[in-house]
């Protein structure tokens, strides 16, 4: 019995279901992210926080915002945040669910190349997603969260799209993403 078990664990370890490693990274982020979102969700506002919201504000009139050395895409993601929800929470929400939904990606594409590698992929970019600045980041209004979730879309949509290079869709992605 214990032979058996020994070779279905390493069997599993060699191959586990895509749901195994997606499962640890979300419970790994989700066990991170949940005293936040229920013990104090204040949304940290840095100097930088004010011009971006400011460009933001400017989208919408007639006005053309004068973007200086800010690149226009957050701008453009907080005006269809505050569009979607009016409270400065939505961004810090939607800035999680966004890295998260990246470290997923980076996870099936690790999968995709070395399907014994997924657990320890997750586990490492679990271990990404819960550290101090990137925690920092997903819950302040600054566009480093956005970046480094387009950044790891990119470079996950770069690694499947060389794993099968039947289908453009994944290499579109990855560089709409960039």
């Amino acid at each position: 019995v214990a032979v058996q078990t020994r070779h279905a664990i390493l069997a599993f370890l060699a191959r586990p279901p895509l749901a195994a490693p997606v499962l640890l990274l979300l419970g790994i982020v989700a066990a991170n992210r949940a005293w936040f979102f229920a013990d104090f969700p204040i949304v940290a506002i840095h100097p930088d926080s004010g011009t971006y919201y400011t460009l933001a504000e400017q989208l919408g009139t007639t006005t053309w915002p004068n973007f200086g050395n800010r690149p226009p895409v957050y701008p453009l993601f907080l005006k269809g945040m505050f569009a979607l929800a009016d409270r400065v929470i939505a961004v810090a929400v939607a800035q999680t669910l966004l890295s998260t939904l990246a470290g997923v990606a980076l996870v099936y594409a690790t999968y995709c190349w070395a399907p014994f590698l997924a657990l320890p992929g997750a586990f490492v970019v679990g271990l990404f997603l819960i550290g101090f600045t990137t925690l920092e980041h997903d819950t302040a209004m600054l566009s480093e969260s956005l970046y480094a979730s387009l950044l790891m879309l990119s470079f996950a949509g770069l690694l499947v799209g060389l794993r099968d290079r039947r289908r453009a869709l994944p290499l579109t992605l990855g560089s709409t993403a960039m």
